[in-house]
């Protein structure tokens, strides 16, 4: 079976029909019809909120799983490292629904789905993109639960703010995309809210030798959190330069979709194929005692890892309909959700001072200006194209006519069928 790019077609503007569209993600997958922008628009509306409502949701699971709050008995699982290989290897569940759609819908067999997948790249380099990925994945969900043990929910997700103004750096360092002045505002605000809600309560309440503790575990807790949200800035960066180096023009409509639930699947079977050796290595260094869960203790965490999934999909989906900015702008809004539910289930929310909720007010003022930006959304930079009608030709492999994108230079670059 061929790769995708073996099949692309070059063809030149003067023979196709004239007709013009945009790839701007905002038109429902660059076809145009009212129905799938209204349809997009949704999508984008959905994923964002269960993207906030799951990372809330997860927080809460690993941080009660780590203290033992939610756990039978009372009794915690607090292993970060196999806490996270076990979860993570639920993302091969996207491939439940990629495989209907590649082999039922489009007709393909599923190997031949896997090469337009990889695209330019092959199904090596993809994959070594997506085990180099992985691993990162590991580190931050490792360092994002030893913060739980130090920190409260809330206090973690306004630390964990900080990925986007590393996004925006590794956006501006590594894809050169221009840096405004909206964004320099938007994270000096946010760096001011951040500090408002972390630094209050470190400098509040006990004397002496309770408070060099407390405020030792919270430096622990903070420094990784803030690592975490480092590593975090890099994965979602890294779904853009892995887009970009597979596909000429990203997938659009359900393809692109699709392209967006394989990746999280790919993870999931290099998560799962290579990720285990770092269990038996932290043993062996003294850094995580390996041991199974005890049997009371698998419906928690099967039901923890199936809130990570949801989690970790809506925010592959959300980054696919928006970018990683947008995601990442959108996260601040985790805040006041996590104030709430850590005030239901310990009665403590942190910015009972004040402080707190003034803290979260900045880090959503720099969000919005972080919004402000022009051409946020990543794929509304891709350049005019305009979608025709190829009839069957011996170069079509699937036997059925396709639409396809063609480039300013007549290059034949992706079929889009839309949503």
């Amino acid at each position: 079976m061929s790769k995708k790019n073996d099949r692309l077609p070059m063809l030149q503007n003067s023979s196709s029909p004239d007709v013009s569209a945009s790839c701007d993600c905002g038109d429902g997958g660059g076809t145009g019809n009212p129905a799938q922008k209204v349809c997009f628009g949704a999508l984008r509306t959905l994923s964002i909120s269960a993207y906030l409502v799951s990372w809330v949701a997860n927080s809460e699971m690993l941080q009660g799983i780590s203290n033992g709050t939610l756990c039978p008995g009372g009794v915690p699982y607090d292993k970060p490292a196999a806490l996270t290989w076990m979860s993570y290897n639920f993302m091969m569940l996207s491939f439940l629904f990629v495989y209907p759609y590649a082999v039922f819908r489009r007709g393909w067999t599923f190997s031949h789905y896997m090469y337009r997948w990889a695209g330019r790249i092959g199904l090596a380099g993809a994959f070594a993109a997506c085990v180099a990925i992985s691993y990162a994945l590991l580190v931050l969900n490792v360092l994002f639960i030893v913060g739980l043990r130090h920190v409260s929910v809330a206090t973690s997700n306004a630390i964990f703010q900080l990925q986007t103004p590393f996004i925006v750096g590794l956006s501006v360092w590594l894809l050169q995309d221009g840096f405004v002045m909206s964004e320099a505002a938007g994270v000096s605000v946010s760096l001011v809210g951040v500090a408002l809600i972390v630094f209050p309560p470190l400098f509040d309440g006990n004397d002496g030798a309770d408070a060099a503790n407390d405020l030792r575990s919270a430096s622990v807790g903070v420094g990784a959190t803030l690592g975490s949200a480092a590593i975090g800035a890099v994965y979602l960066t890294s779904w853009r330069v892995l887009s970009e180096r597979k596909d000429v023009a990203p997938p659009v409509g359900a393809e692109g979709l699709a392209d967006a639930l394989t990746t999280l699947g790919v993870i999931g079977v290099a998560n799962f194929l290579l990720g285990w050796p770092m269990l038996p290595a932290m043993h062996w260094a003294g850094m995580e005692t390996f041991e199974l869960p005890p049997p009371s203790h698998w419906g928690i965490l099967i039901i923890n890892a199936l809130i990570e999934y949801a989690f970790d999909a809506t925010c592959a989906v959300a980054i696919y309909a928006t970018s990683a900015v947008v995601t990442a702008a959108t996260a601040p809004l985790t805040i006041p959700l996590a104030m709430v539910a850590d005030g239901v289930l310990y009665g403590t929310p942190i910015g009972s001072d004040g402080w707190g909720w003034v803290g979260a007010a900045a880090i959503l003022v720099g969000a919005v200006l972080l919004e402000m930006k022009p051409n946020l959304c990543s794929c509304k930079r891709k350049p005019l194209c305009r979608t025709v009608k190829i009839e069957e030709t011996p170069l079509l492999e699937s036997g059925a006519d396709e639409n396809w994108i063609i480039g300013a230079d007549g290059t034949c670059i992706i079929d889009a069928d839309g949503i």
